[in-house]
């Protein structure tokens, strides 16, 4: 972050903050100014796989329920 408080700007996936599997960040703006507040991880399909990978494995006992 320019100038205050650091922010996470990285994927919080199976108890690791992990950059996005391409690599690929968008730009946070300040609404008041439109001045860039930083750069995060933006994920895409194959984050979010690894993400619901990563729950499921937290939780080996829970079954699907339809």
């Amino acid at each position: 972050m320019k100038g205050g408080a650091a922010v996470q700007t990285k994927l919080a996936i199976g108890g690791h903050f992990v950059d996005a599997l391409d690599g690929s960040t968008f730009e946070v703006f300040n609404p008041h100014d439109g001045s860039t507040i930083d750069e995060v991880a933006e994920a895409k399909s194959g984050d979010v796989d690894r993400a619901v990978a990563a729950a499921r494995s937290a939780f080996p006992c829970r079954t699907r329920s339809h």
